[in-house]
């Protein structure tokens, strides 16, 4: 049961203890500490209501602040793209690297392509891939990885019904669109 820190406060006393006039410092987390103009004494150690109400302020807002970003980010960013399979979200990228997340809708492929001028790492975070790569079938659950070597040929597969999810690391000197040699696709993209 999660209760508001002002109840306890108000009502002045709790099952945890007598709260007095005195201020009080308590520490949440690293480098986080919470003031409050009463003190709480108890008869044992306290795994607080209060801060169990302030920690869940806290994510609230967090993810409230992520919703926000997310929700930012439309067909016309350039950290997202909607595709005929899915979509794919950049999440970071530097000289020799860029990841991103990409999801993949129910039934749906990718191209099967292969590239000069990098390789790719996935990891997948929700469903099963079925990945194709050099022509040969493998099932990646949740939690495993695949790495497609610079030249493989590839590609991956939803064949469940709900999103798959992965986390692709590509590393490489060129991230271009250019680097893409399509060999099949369900979408008439040469």
């Amino acid at each position: 049961m999660i209760v508001s820190p002002t109840a306890i406060i108000n009502s002045g006393i709790s099952h945890w203890g007598n709260l007095s006039k005195e201020n009080f410092r308590l520490p949440l987390a690293q480098n986080q500490v919470v003031a409050s103009s009463r003190n709480i004494t108890t008869r044992r150690p306290m795994i607080s209501v209060n801060i169990r109400c302030i920690r869940a302020e806290l994510a609230a807002a967090a993810f409230s602040s992520r919703l926000s970003i997310l929700s930012m980010a439309d067909d016309n960013s350039p950290t997202f793209d909607r595709r005929p399979w899915g979509s794919f979200t950049v999440l970071d990228e530097g000289e020799h690297y860029k990841a991103k997340r990409i999801e993949v809708l129910p039934g749906k492929r990718l191209s099967y392509q292969r590239h000069g001028r990098r390789a790719e790492h996935w990891y997948v975070v929700r469903g099963t891939a079925k990945v194709t790569l050099n022509d040969v079938e493998i099932l990646v659950n949740s939690g495993r990885s695949i790495d497609i070597a610079v030249g493989d040929a590839h590609r991956v597969e939803n064949p469940g019904p709900d999103e798959l999810i992965f986390i692709e690391v590509q590393t490489g000197d060129y991230f271009g669109e250019d680097d893409i040699e399509r060999l099949d696709d369900d979408f008439g993209r040469g």
